[in-house]
């Protein structure tokens, strides 16, 4: 940069003369900008604005090119989307029914009493449910007094036992009672006042002795079922579940194991819902089907599928036979639920089977 030429004499003669002592600020005047060579040029210090000419608009063929695009790529990723949504609907409601039966469980584990899950049957379709709600055992009954005692005794083939300080209407058929705190657990068959009469295997022994001889007086104590005398059953305070909409538990097609009674849960007419109870072990206590109590020694297989294939048009189009489906299920042993896909080219009884050797998908 050249170096700025000194003040002449002559320069500072042309200056104005300002007071003593004040201050002289100097600028220089501000560049004007290049004016464009359409534009007039303005005044000195003046803002100068330029403008471009405007876009040419899109023409009405344009528009109708780029709707019919879009109303094009909507047509086809509208059926993926509700397809996408149904798979999404079934693992969630398959996620739902795992995690509200292992939750029964560990209450049941917790408590030390039986608690189960509650299957409610559509009233508009008695093989659809889609709302599940928990129930838990009443407290053993022992007895109206602590010195209440239970002698026991056979006459002829059947297995009796007179109990005292009992009220016949605390108990009903189907309750089962333990002696002494130990031993098994029979169930209850019939009662007549003090005096009910038991189920047993009679290929086992039993120390009872035969009638008019009776037992010691001992304890008891009488599980009791979640039924009440109207079929009803005691709901926990847990509020209930209800699964996404068109994805429902298949009771038509669910059931126990694969044999006789792989479509035990199917209504048959009756509404009364499926009952799966856990023991405090941790294990399958029973199911309630109709009101009728049932032990379990295999899987319990809970189909989640589509509301629309209930009752299925076609035999093909039943859920077992959907690739979308999947199968819950629970371990009698452990109770643990899992929950796989359905092999949709084989039987039903086959379907469970590969259902029960597959490798679980955690609950998805």
């Amino acid at each position: 940069m050249a170096p700025a030429s000194p003040l002449t004499s002559a320069k500072i003669a042309t200056l104005p003369r300002l007071a003593r002592g004040s201050l002289t600020l100097s600028a220089t005047a501000p560049r004007p900008p290049r004016a464009s060579a359409r534009c007039p040029r303005l005044a000195r210090g003046s803002v100068t604005l330029f403008a471009t000419a405007p876009r040419r608009g899109a023409t009405l063929i344009e528009l109708v090119m780029v709707v019919s695009l879009l109303v094009i790529l909507a047509a086809i990723a509208i059926p993926s989307l509700n397809l996408a949504g149904g798979q999404r609907g079934i693992r969630e409601a398959a996620r739902n029914v795992n995690v509200y039966l292992s939750a029964a469980r560990n209450r049941a584990m917790a408590t030390g009493r039986p608690v189960g899950v509650a299957l409610q049957r559509f009233e508009n379709n008695a093989n659809v449910c889609f709302v599940l709600e928990r129930v838990e055992a009443r407290p053993p009954y022992a007895g109206d007094t602590i010195n209440s005692r239970a002698q026991v005794y056979f006459e002829g083939s059947d297995l009796k036992a007179e109990l005292s300080g009992f009220s016949a209407d605390m108990v009903r058929s189907g309750d089962r009672i333990q002696f002494d705190h130990q031993g098994a657990w029979y169930e209850i068959d019939t009662l007549d006042e003090a005096e009910v009469t038991l189920k047993f295997d009679s290929s086992r022994f039993y120390p009872w002795p035969n009638d008019p001889g009776r037992s010691r007086p001992m304890s008891y104590q009488i599980q009791r079922q979640p039924l009440t005398s109207e079929n009803g059953f005691y709901v926990s305070i847990t509020r209930p579940v209800q699964l996404p909409i068109d994805s429902v538990i298949d009771l038509g097609f669910s059931g126990v194991g694969n044999g006789s009674d792989a479509t035990l849960f199917a209504s048959g007419g009756d509404m009364s819902p499926v009952i799966i109870m856990f023991s405090p072990s941790g294990g399958l206590d029973s199911v309630y089907v109709g009101g009728v109590r049932h032990t379990v020694t295999e899987p319990v297989f809970l189909l989640i599928g589509k509301r629309e294939h209930i009752p299925p048009a076609q035999p093909e189009d039943a859920n077992w036979q959907d690739g979308e489906s999947l199968w819950v299920y629970v371990s009698p042993q452990t109770g643990m639920v899992n929950t796989v896909e359905v092999a949709n080219d084989t039987s039903l009884a086959a379907s469970r089977e590969l259902a029960w050797q597959a490798e679980t998908m955690g609950g998805r």
